[in-house]
């Protein structure tokens, strides 16, 4: 569709709102509109026009052009002599122009719109089915995205268990994996692990042990539940702030053994150290260790908790583990002592397992190389007379520490 250029009602409203210096540089040429009367492409004929002439005749035209209604404006350089006549100098429109009423509101809303023959009201409703065309095309995709809308599955609806503030806890949800202790149900997603938290990690999801939880109730009444987290790759401090000790506590209560963590990574800082401000808790499944190994190794060298200060393992749960690897036998070497043989006995025979116990020690030797002073190598012990002197120390240090008894035989 085309609108005329020199005589139309859209030339001469544009006229009527440049200014007189830009209506000497700038001819309207004509208006090329889509079908659906969406798109317009506007045609001016200019004469050396800045960046502030252009600027302000986008304006005008921006302030003219129907809403809902994309333009681009194209600018024609033409000699001065054949450029047409500026429309600000035709006194009216012509009847001949099929298009001459479609213009935009004035810029005032408050003036009146101008009277029109009879002629121009038939003119008028060629542009009104433009427009009605274009106003029908916002109708249809309306009504294409409503029916996609009512088109979709609709979410169901979970049925709201009547608990406490305090009981809701104990929720199970169908998104949630895990028995919820704290906080709302979610996914683990991606477990980060403890080693790899950094500074600016944001927010994350661990798995540990819990271990060390501590409650403090601060003046204002609030209390803090803490507690370390580890994943034995590297453990880290968990910290959240409740409203009453009395929740914390509660908490306290709950959250404990293997669980899933999400909260923020950062630097507390009153101890100065990285710490995860936790929004959720639930319990996990602790992921079982496994020897994939086609032949299985055999420990020959392991201290029970019978080795002082150097042993920590239980021998119940070693017959456990074992089990669980597939291991079929072991040997049990503490030092110097030979207690863990029955309780390895009765743990095995307990369980039922089929496991062969080694039997072993680590032993110690003194070197007795190094002759004793003033004894000759043919001397007999039983032929010499010898005193024999303890001394007692306050410690292990046998240089340093203070002489609390002294023995002689």
């Amino acid at each position: 569709m085309m609108l005329a250029g020199k005589q139309s009602k859209f030339c001469m409203t544009l006229s009527e709102r440049l200014a007189p210096a830009l209506l000497e540089k700038v001819a309207f040429d004509r208006a090329e509109i889509s079908p659906d009367a969406s798109e317009w492409d506007l045609f001016f004929y200019v004469d050396a026009l800045t960046p502030e002439d252009e600027t302000e005749l986008r304006d005008t035209v921006n302030g003219m052009i129907p809403a809902g209604v994309s333009f681009t404006v194209h600018l024609l350089a033409r000699a001065a002599e054949e450029a047409p006549e500026n429309p600000a100098r035709i006194p009216t429109a012509h009847a001949d122009d099929p298009f001459a009423d479609v213009t935009p509101p004035p810029a005032d809303d408050d003036v009146p719109p101008p009277e029109r023959d009879l002629y121009e009201a038939t003119e008028q409703d060629a542009d009104e089915t433009a427009m009605e065309r274009y106003r029908k095309r916002m109708e249809d995709l309306a009504r294409i995205e409503a029916e996609r809308a009512r088109s979709l599955p609709k979410p169901e609806k979970q049925k709201k268990e009547k608990t406490g503030r305090t009981e809701r806890a104990f929720r199970k949800t169908p998104e949630a994996t895990g028995l919820e202790l704290f906080g709302k149900p979610f996914e683990n997603g991606t477990v980060t692990k403890i080693c790899d938290l950094e500074e600016f990690s944001g927010f994350v999801t661990l798995e540990g042990d819990v271990f060390m939880a501590e409650v403090r109730e601060f003046r204002t009444g609030r209390a803090s539940f803490s507690f370390n987290l580890t994943d034995y790759t590297s453990s880290i401090r968990c910290t959240h702030i409740f409203r009453t000790a009395e929740e914390a506590q509660e908490a306290a209560d709950k959250i404990k053994g293997y669980v899933a963590v999400q909260g923020k990574c950062g630097t507390d800082d009153f101890i100065g150290e990285l710490t995860i401000r936790f929004d959720a808790v639930k319990t996990v499944k602790q992921k079982q260790k496994t020897d994939d190994a086609p032949k299985k190794r055999v420990e020959m060298h392991l201290h029970t908790k019978m080795s002082q200060m150097d042993g920590v393992v239980d021998p119940k749960e070693l017959v456990k583990l074992m089990m669980q690897y597939g291991h079929d036998a072991v040997a049990i070497t503490d030092h110097g002592v030979v207690q863990a043989f029955p309780d390895m006995e009765a743990a095995i025979k307990k369980a039922k397992a089929p496991i062969k116990l080694i039997l072993g020690t680590e032993g110690y030797l003194l070197d007795d190389d190094p002759p004793v002073k003033g004894l000759r190598d043919d001397d007999l012990l039983n032929d010499l007379s010898c005193c024999v002197t303890c001394v007692r120390t306050a410690g292990a240090g046998v240089l340093n520490d203070p002489i609390l008894e002294i023995g002689a035989c």
